[in-house]
């Protein structure tokens, strides 16, 4: 069986942009604060840019999913009730203490329970 192929069929076959096609697997390594980067291929397959937004949520406590969001609803957006300059002005009106030292230590223990409930869950 022959193959009749014209010169730029088969250089055109050679040369196939693999950027059309799913990117591949690959390993990819948190930074020390959890911080990752999107190979460049998986962003342009996905349209993903500096203004898109991510969802990422867990599936069966092993795996994590992360999918772009095209448009954004406006109930997931937590919008500011009042604007900057008014929150400013009301936070100069403060008078007293900010907080009391006793206040932050038992702030911090109720996170550390819920932190170490939620790695129980994730367990």
């Amino acid at each position: 069986m022959t193959c009749n192929l014209t010169n730029l069929e088969f250089h055109g076959i050679l040369n196939f942009n693999m950027a059309n096609t799913t990117p591949q697997p690959r390993f990819i390594k948190p930074f020390s604060k959890g911080q990752i980067t999107l190979p460049k291929d998986y962003r342009d397959f996905l349209g993903i840019d500096e203004n898109s937004w991510l969802k990422i949520s867990l599936w069966n406590k092993k795996q994590m999913i992360l999918q772009p969001i095209k448009e954004i609803e406006e109930s997931m957006v937590i919008k500011p009730k009042v604007d900057l300059k008014t929150y400013r002005e009301k936070l100069l009106k403060i008078k007293g203490k900010w907080f009391d030292v006793s206040d932050f230590k038992k702030i911090r223990k109720e996170i550390e329970k819920r932190l170490a409930k939620n790695e129980r869950d994730l367990a």
